[in-house]
């Protein structure tokens, strides 16, 4: 069993046995990246940085490679923290901003604004080494649905979406009988929406 910790100045420690511990690093630079997320997914250490950085992975938790970033533009993507293994591919979940137009009520003149949300993308690869592609079973929701979490059960079957509305664009779009849901993947059979025992039975982690 290999043990991390990672202390306030962001170094990562390495024990096999809790008692002895070694500093290693994620890179040859002198200053350690800032990590916001450290986890073993599919048989690997990933460490998730702040930034431009995008992330570290590693089989041992001594010897890290940094990985490939998607050749997407910074002002319309933004990274998120879920790096998951997934029927054989690696899947990372990304916001892409998203436009949408509205109309503003107005004493004399109704008005045409627009604004953005958070729309999901997902890229995948079948190697860490090698460069991320958009993933082709990447979900089509309806506009204004922001997703939560993106999380595979056990036995890599089945892919969980926790979705919700973006609270901007149902107060924008004056939609107030929108609720959150969750839809599943699964291979061969595409997405679904979660079907619960009562209308109460919703997820919501506003």
């Amino acid at each position: 069993t290999t043990w991390l910790i990672i202390d306030n100045d962001n170094r990562i420690y390495r024990s096999l046995d809790r008692e002895h511990w070694h500093i290693v690093r994620l890179s040859a630079s002198e200053d350690s990246p800032r990590i916001s997320k450290l986890d073993f997914v599919g048989g690997m250490w990933i460490a998730v940085t702040v930034y431009s950085d995008g992330f570290y992975y590693s089989l041992d938790a001594k010897n890290w490679k940094q990985g490939h970033y998607p050749d997407v533009p910074s002002y319309e993507f933004t990274s998120t923290e879920e790096i998951v293994f997934f029927n054989g591919q690696w899947l990372w979940r990304f916001k892409e901003r998203k436009e949408y137009s509205y109309i503003e009520k107005g004493i004399i003149f109704d008005s045409t604004e627009t604004n953005s949300y958070d729309k999901i993308a997902i890229f995948s690869t079948a190697n860490l080494e090698n460069h991320w592609q958009r993933w082709e079973h990447t979900p089509s929701f309806p506009e204004g649905v922001v997703v939560e979490s993106l999380q595979p059960l056990p036995g890599g079957n089945t892919l969980l979406a926790f979705c919700k509305y973006d609270w901007l664009y149902t107060s924008s779009k004056k939609k107030n009988n929108v609720t959150s849901f969750v839809s599943y993947y699964i291979h061969g059979k595409g997405w679904r929406t979660c079907t619960w025992a009562s209308e109460n039975d919703y997820y919501d982690r506003s």
